[in-house]
């Protein structure tokens, strides 16, 4: 799962921000594209068990894994940049 050259880091988006109301925007969004890449990725799990597709399934519950741990790991640097004071 490797970013494209245009997107950048939220760690990365968040540091080049300069007001905290614009960090704030951008930890929403992420948040947010977070919560619907989890969502849809449920749901490719679930309709593929429902067809009976443990390969496919199992492929999809590697992509959830991956993606938590991604945000996870993002996440102490979310907090810390929307704790920043303006400079």
């Amino acid at each position: 799962m490797s970013q494209s050259p245009k997107r950048r880091s939220i760690g990365d988006r968040l540091s080049r921000a300069g007001s905290a109301d614009t960090r704030r925007e951008i930890a929403l969004d992420w948040a947010d594209s977070w919560r619907a890449d989890h969502d849809d990725t449920l749901r490719a799990i679930e309709k593929h068990l429902e067809r009976g597709d443990v390969d496919a399934a199992g492929q999809h519950l590697g992509r959830l894994k991956a993606l938590n741990e991604k945000a996870h790991d993002a996440l102490p640097r979310v907090l810390a940049a929307l704790a920043r004071d303006d400079d």
